[in-house]
């Protein structure tokens, strides 16, 4: 063999590969793209599981501080309703007991 022809088929060998190096790396590129799109879509799937659960969630919670505001509010109206008993019932004891003492009074006296 001539040194053209050693030449010749050296670059044919260096150009074929030249030609799968970037026929390659563009497959691998594209197959990364598609790996890398199919991780975002299941992440994307998890998140919106998540929200919606998240969602479903948040409107128990609501409607369970809607519950627990409603029984406050009635608890403060039992409890309002409760002093104002206590201090009718306070006012009627201050009431007997000057009324007890007279009545002791008028009992020591009359001894």
């Amino acid at each position: 063999m001539d040194m053209s022809t050693e030449l010749l088929i050296t670059a044919g060998g260096l150009f074929l590969s030249f030609i799968t190096y970037f026929l390659g790396s563009k497959q691998r590129r594209v197959t990364t793209q598609g790996s890398e799109l199919d991780s975002v879509q299941k992440a994307v799937s998890i998140w919106r599981g998540l929200a919606e659960n998240y969602g479903l969630d948040m409107e128990k919670w609501r409607t369970l501080a809607t519950k627990f505001q409603d029984d406050i509010l009635e608890l403060h109206t039992i409890v309002e309703k409760q002093q104002n008993e206590n201090k009718k019932l306070v006012a009627e004891i201050e009431v007997l007991r000057t009324e007890v003492t007279r009545l002791g009074k008028m009992l020591n006296h009359a001894k």
